[in-house]
């Protein structure tokens, strides 16, 4: 489940912010609606009034940094081995469940989208919103520092939650985190060339190649090394993979409009043997 709910999340970061089905008023019955629960579940909540959004980025922002709060209590436990204060360490559970193996690609594009005036304009209906007025620069602070401990705690947690043990001899042992740790990194850099691309159309192709070198490193990780101990978590983690890689290449194709961007998408191609090599 978790597998397909990280596929439903990052493909619409992948395409255009015109193609991906939106949900402008929240109906039970309206696809987009139904399918942004699962995509970008903040985002619906947040809605296209500026006072919502900014209250559930908010609150977001809130809840990371507790967390933090959380996770240095937990660390003070294990150093004072009073083992017997397990309620932080449930709670830290639950977060890392909900916020960085579940909806990782989510809360990160939420918090994110704040750096993008051109998103922020299209998502926010209301007429007295004003880019980078007084309130939108307040709120960039927490947002950036709930960043700052998302994604190293979901970098963190893919290597000590995969039992990566770079010293170990068994190799499937080293992959396992590995593997993750570069995944996991692989979904914070389409958020962030969503953002550029949404923010500078000139970019969008040069995203797309980021996107497309990124996601074939991955993708031939995955499919070389086999991380995972069932094969059907395998091939199932290397058949979303694949589904995303399709998804970049029919992008950058589509994104040619001359010899230059031509040259770009033969740059991606050339570089893709490239993180073949560095995947085995």
């Amino acid at each position: 489940v978790v597998f397909v709910l990280d596929l439903l999340q990052l493909v619409p970061l992948l395409l255009p912010l015109n193609e991906a089905l939106e949900c402008d008023k929240w109906d039970l019955y309206d696809a987009g609606c139904l399918l942004g629960l699962f995509t970008s579940p903040f985002e619906i909540l947040a809605g296209h009034e500026k006072v919502q959004y900014f209250v559930v980025v908010g609150l977001l922002c809130t809840l990371i940094l507790l967390t933090a709060g959380v996770v240095a209590i937990v660390a003070q436990t294990f150093k004072s081995k009073e083992v017997h204060l397990i309620t932080p360490i449930i709670l830290l559970r639950g977060f890392v469940r909900s916020f960085v193996t579940t909806f990782f690609s989510s809360s990160v594009a939420v918090l994110m989208s704040l750096f993008s005036c051109p998103l922020m304009r299209d998502r926010l209906t209301d007429s007295d919103f004003a880019c980078w007025e007084a309130f939108h620069i307040v709120m960039l602070f927490p947002s950036i520092g709930a960043l700052c401990f998302l994604v190293p705690l979901g970098l963190v947690t893919a290597l000590l939650y995969n039992n990566f043990k770079p010293f170990s001899t068994d190799l499937t042992v080293q992959a396992h985190g590995r593997a993750e740790f570069w995944y996991t990194a692989t979904k914070t850099l389409i958020n962030v060339t969503f953002i550029v691309a949404v923010s500078s159309n000139g970019l969008a192709i040069y995203c797309s190649a980021v996107n497309l070198i990124a996601l074939g490193y991955v993708t031939l990780l995955f499919f070389t090394q086999a991380p995972f101990f069932h094969d059907a978590a395998n091939r199932m983690r290397n058949g979303i993979l694949a589904i995303l890689l399709a998804i970049s290449i029919f992008k950058l194709i589509r994104g040619i409009r001359g010899v230059d961007d031509l040259l770009i998408l033969g740059g991606g191609l050339f570089l893709l043997p490239l993180g073949g090599w560095l995947a085995l």
